[in-house]
């Protein structure tokens, strides 16, 4: 069965660990060609976002070792961090751009449902980037019937984490599941890690890399009646 859904490379960079709490301060999304296997051009979306409780009193002391971690990581000081997040723009612009940018997606423009929008993929995107997906659905009022985001193809879920675990588990390396490690792994450069725009471009390399290989494997092993009981004589 022929997947005809574009493929949304996503990716949160957050205010905390916690999925179900957190304040989005980054997303980005860029889009694959499900039958090419190719990122498609001008498909990039990236914007910052300011956190919804960035003006309370203890904002910066209760935040203050994800807002390390940022600076680490972007070479910048803890006030730099914070100063930038509080001149991005507010999370229901964002949120509000990024569905008209999904819009754009759907495997038709006609009679657009759940059943024609992109499929999600990421890395550990069951873990942290979905349940933010679906928190802020509910906010915004992005959900179906049954309460749950409408934004994603909601079958199916593609999470690189897995995919990684599918291919290394019985292999003495990487030693670990983790983005950075497997960056270090197939060779991709860690500089401006945790940056929701180069997290996207290295997921969306991999992911293509990964899928051309499955999708070589699938052409040669016998699927069809391979539990079938082979015919006597």
């Amino acid at each position: 069965m022929l997947n005809m859904h574009n493929v949304a490379i996503l990716d949160f960079e957050c205010d905390s660990a916690n999925p179900n709490e957190c304040s989005p301060t980054q997303l980005s999304c860029l889009m694959i060609n499900p039958r090419t296997l190719t990122i498609i051009p001008g498909s990039e979306f990236n914007s910052f976002l300011r956190p919804i409780d960035i003006k309370e009193e203890k904002y910066v002391e209760n935040h203050k070792d994800t807002i390390e971690f940022h600076a680490k990581h972007q070479h910048a000081t803890a006030e730099e961090v914070v100063a930038n997040w509080r001149k991005a723009p507010e999370q229901k612009q964002v949120w509000t751009n990024f569905v008209k940018y999904l819009d754009r997606y759907h495997t038709r423009q006609s009679n657009k449902s759940m059943f024609t929008a992109p499929l999600i993929c990421g890395y550990n995107i069951l873990g942290f980037d979905y349940p933010i997906i679906e928190r802020l659905s509910k906010l915004y009022g992005n959900v179906g019937k049954d309460g749950r985001s409408n934004l994603f193809f909601n079958r199916d879920k593609i999470d690189l984490m897995h995919y990684a675990f599918t291919w290394f588990e019985n292999l003495p390396e990487p030693l670990s599941y983790n983005l950075n490690t497997m960056r270090d792994f197939l060779g991709i450069s860690s500089e401006n890690s945790h940056s929701a725009d180069k997290d996207v471009r290295d997921c969306a390399e991999i992911f293509i890399y990964w899928q051309k290989m499955i999708r070589g494997v699938a052409e040669k092993v016998r699927f069809k009646q391979a539990f079938a009981k082979k015919t006597e004589g």
